[in-house]
């Protein structure tokens, strides 16, 4: 069942918030926008989700997916980051960034 959540970006609604997290800790999908379109996203470690979006986007289990994060320091919990890319991300801290795995290692795009 799809369920619509209008989260200001402001000021986000904490319950709401809530209840979009509890979704996607119990397998949910969400759909987000992005600077051209929407993604499809779920869980890091919900193999059964993201088969799904695979499903969905008719991908094979060879696409890449983007790793959402708040900032730098939560994407480490999840990548070996080299100490020249987190210099050079630093003056962006709060700037929107992409930053492209490989192999686990962290590498930042101008």
């Amino acid at each position: 069942m799809a369920q619509y959540f209008e989260i200001h970006p402001s000021n986000p609604q904490l319950r709401l918030v809530r209840q979009a997290a509890t979704i996607i800790r119990e397998g949910g999908l969400v759909a987000y926008p992005t600077d051209s379109s929407y993604a499809l996203g779920c869980h890091l470690d919900d193999k059964r989700a993201v088969d799904r979006i695979r499903q969905i986007r008719k991908h094979d289990r060879h696409h890449n997916f983007t790793l959402v994060a708040a900032n730098v320091k939560q994407v480490s919990q999840f990548a070996k980051i080299e100490t020249s890319s987190l210099g050079c991300s630093n003056h962006l801290h709060r700037a929107h960034i992409r930053l492209f795995l490989k192999r686990s290692v962290l590498c930042l795009i101008g």
